[in-house]
């Protein structure tokens, strides 16, 4: 499993680019587009909400976009529709915006792929930059750990995408877990703490 820090920290991971030696293997090849639930985060703004689902797909016949593909089409622009509720009410609310590739996969282990998002509609005037830390998974029941930079509406946090409502096992989030906390040890000592911190604030995200 390859996890890449995120960017704030990358001048720190560089110093320590792969703690235990190993070439990484070649990435999965695994679709950006579809529904993504979000299962777990550390971001306040999600952990008090329920059914998060972020639909992401092109307005034109693509096909599939592996995320090791992405930036090889700069023109590609993706269409984000997230909804949620709160956790003790009943309307869904949604938001819109795009995404757009800022900093592409390299295809070498050098960090993670930077995307900005920017709204539509009445949030226009607003964006926000993710990072997609790692991937993986069979079709159906892939992942992506993304995190997200603080923005005027959104906190910084770190969040689990799954296919499935379900989430992933416990099995593979452990895994997952261990590799986060891999990537705290490559910082330096005062960012670690700040890293740290929204590793282990990660908490499951309520999916009906």
């Amino acid at each position: 499993m390859n996890l890449h820090a995120p960017r704030k920290y990358i001048h720190h991971k560089q110093r320590h680019p792969n703690s235990n030696n190993s070439k990484p293997g070649p990435p999965p090849t695994t679709n950006i587009l579809g529904t993504w639930y979000i299962t777990r985060s550390s971001s306040p703004f999600w952990t008090d909400k329920r059914n998060v689902t972020i639909n992401l797909s092109t307005d034109r016949n693509t096909g599939p976009i592996p995320i090791n593909s992405l930036g090889s089409n700069a023109t590609v622009v993706i269409v984000n529709t997230t909804s949620y509720q709160a956790m003790n009410s009943g309307p869904v609310r949604s938001t819109a915006g795009i995404d757009r590739v800022v900093t592409p996969f390299s295809g070498r282990n050098e960090g993670s792929i930077t995307m900005e998002w920017r709204g539509s509609g009445w949030l226009r005037i607003a964006s926000a930059r993710w990072e997609i830390l790692g991937w993986g998974g069979e079709e159906g029941d892939e992942w992506m750990v993304v995190f997200a930079e603080k923005s005027i509406f959104t906190p910084m946090g770190i969040s689990l995408y799954s296919r499935r409502k379900g989430s992933i096992t416990n099995m593979l989030w452990d895994g997952i877990e261990r590799g986060l906390r891999g990537l705290v040890d490559g910082c330096s000592e005062q960012e670690r703490e700040e890293l740290r911190g929204l590793v282990e604030g990660i908490r499951v995200v309520r999916q009906d």
